[in-house]
């Protein structure tokens, strides 16, 4: 199973560690799924955004 950050939503114990409201810990989604820890949604990677097609002229109707 992968790890992914959850934050604690109270102060106390959280998988055999004292925390902090707020804290960020990392857990499976097993050991999270008995603590007070909510997922924090991962933040999508930045693309570089596509060049922009030229503007054509319209052409002009004579």
């Amino acid at each position: 199973m992968t790890k992914a950050p959850y934050k604690v939503r109270r102060a106390g114990w959280v998988a055999g560690a004292r925390v902090a409201k707020g804290d960020t810990v990392w857990l499976t989604p097993a050991e999270a799924k008995y603590e007070p820890a909510a997922m924090i949604a991962p933040v999508p990677a930045k693309t570089r955004p596509g060049r922009k097609a030229p503007v054509k002229a319209a052409e002009v109707a004579s």
